[in-house]
């Protein structure tokens, strides 16, 4: 994957819109939206969809929308390279298709708000990815936010108890949790080459052919759509089910999807997750209300244990203030280092090196530019060019009281 990351960060890039307010307000939408859609889809699933035929038709539907709002705005951006395609089979694959499948076997097998809260342990995915992989600096919160993290799912599962919670879910949402840390990831590398809504409707349409080949259409239970369903909770009366359906692709793919690759165009990927934690806490709420799945008081406890990790992970560094941050030989560029921290040490004349081992390489046609070397940040150049000249001045002085010195020392005494 980091291989046909770089290959398409070499290509044109695409400008990245500012304003991250915006992207706050769309990770939030989506965060409400997916809880919605939690409900909704078990509700589907409990009357005579499976996990399969569920994710077929989300994933039909969703790429149908997109790829026909971007044939009717942009159908150039259509065109898709090998490098490219490489990519989306791998994102379309990876981000999308198991990332729906996996979810809805977690919801159908496990309460809709401890599913979702294995499933988005994805932003400490984010974080290990960005430390390990990526060489980022560790943030400050990382182990301890993980640490707790940990310990609050383990409180969730009641591992004291031995294995409370459905294994193959469990095993389902945790493995959702990293194909939705890869949607993370990989989408914010695809918006550098391509806009956000060629770039769903693409990887949807990848997952579409991908379930199509598992499960054909001519297998799918056409006429069960037709089939009245009794709405859960507090909802009165009934609606088929092909509405509940349109919801799942409309208001719980197309819509959350896209405010969510927006958001990350705004925003770094390990922000968007942490804003999305909403999820988990609007999903048990509407769980609670719609299907009457109540948690347990420990199992309330550890998720928050759970969402207080994820966001001591996610808490964002202080920024160092530039007037007032030390200039160190780790810190300093090169050329600082060879300037300004080597020089105090040269106290001799024999160790002063000439202004051509120094850097300093005046063109012989022009005047020299008082512009830094590469790496030279402007703040400390007036104190690199001061030192140049005083050792100079120094060494030319020293090297005058030498000659002298021995001339003196060579005439015979009287």
């Amino acid at each position: 994957m980091t291989h046909l990351v770089r290959q398409m960060h070499q290509q044109s890039p695409v400008k990245k819109p500012s304003g991250a307010s915006t992207g706050v307000l769309l990770a939030m939408g989506a965060a409400v939206l997916f809880a919605v859609n939690g409900s909704v889809s078990k509700v589907a699933m409990l009357n005579g969809l499976s996990s399969l035929e569920l994710v077929s038709v989300r994933s039909a539907g969703t790429a149908a929308i997109l790829l026909g709002i971007t044939a009717v705005r942009r159908p150039a951006v259509l065109r898709v390279s090998r490098t490219e395609l490489r990519f989306l089979v791998l994102f379309g694959v990876t981000g999308i298709a198991m990332a729906q499948w996996l979810y809805f076997v977690a919801i159908q097998r496990m309460p809709v708000g401890i599913a979702i809260l294995f499933v988005y342990t994805a932003p400490l995915m984010v974080a290990v990815w960005a430390r390990f992989v990526q060489k980022q600096p560790a943030r400050p919160g990382l182990w301890p936010g993980m640490l707790c993290a940990m310990g609050g799912l383990a409180v969730v599962a009641q591992l004291w108890k031995g294995m409370t919670l459905d294994p193959i879910g469990l095993v389902s949402a945790v493995a959702g949790g990293a194909a939705l840390a890869c949607y993370y990831v990989m989408g914010e590398h695809g918006q550098r080459v391509r806009e956000p809504i060629s770039l769903m409707g693409l990887s949807f349409g990848i997952s579409a052919i991908l379930w199509a080949i598992v499960s054909p259409w001519w297998t799918f239970p056409f006429a069960r759509l037709a089939q009245p369903v009794e709405l859960p909770g507090a909802l009165p009366g009934s609606a088929p089910l092909w509405l509940m359906v349109l919801w799942i692709v409309v208001l719980g793919s197309v819509v959350p999807f896209l405010f969510v690759l927006l958001a990350v165009a705004r925003v770094e990927p390990a922000r968007v997750g942490l804003i999305c934690m909403l999820e988990p806490i609007a999903a048990g709420i509407v769980a609670w209300i719609l299907l009457g799945e109540s948690l347990s008081a420990t199992a309330v406890a550890g998720s928050c244990i759970v969402l207080l990790g994820i966001v001591v992970t996610e808490s964002p560094r202080r920024a160092a203030n530039p007037r007032t941050r030390r200039l160190t030989s780790r810190s300093a560029p090169p050329a600082i280092r060879r300037r300004t921290l080597r020089l105090p040490q040269m106290t001799n004349a024999r160790s002063m090196p000439s202004l051509r081992a120094l850097g300093h390489r005046p063109s012989p046609t022009r005047p020299q530019s008082s512009r830094p070397s590469p790496g030279t940040s402007p703040e400390r150049r007036p104190r690199a060019i001061h030192l140049t000249r005083r050792f100079r001045r120094d060494h030319r002085e020293r090297r005058g009281r030498g000659t002298l010195d021995r001339q003196t020392s060579s005439t015979p005494e009287h």
